[in-house]
């Protein structure tokens, strides 16, 4: 008998699908104040950048995931 793969779990075809997903897991993350799932929708790059309203642009993985942290202890 085949695998049968749920529509959600196929690889994004397109680069609509693929901006889609990763908006899709941000907000998982972001929603369950998931920490593990933040780190993986944030490059490992220090070219990375973030901002968060009112605060000065973060630069970098590290400081990224640190902003991530505290937002969800502090909520």
């Amino acid at each position: 008998m085949p695998d049968i793969i749920h529509p959600n779990d196929r690889p994004p075809v397109d680069s609509e699908q693929r901006v889609l997903s990763a908006n899709q897991k941000f907000y998982d993350a972001f929603n369950q104040q998931n920490l593990e799932g933040m780190q993986q929708v944030w490059v490992r790059d220090p070219a990375a950048r973030c901002i968060h309203p009112g605060w000065p642009v973060l630069r970098g993985f590290d400081s990224i995931i640190k902003s991530w942290q505290d937002i969800f202890e502090n909520t």
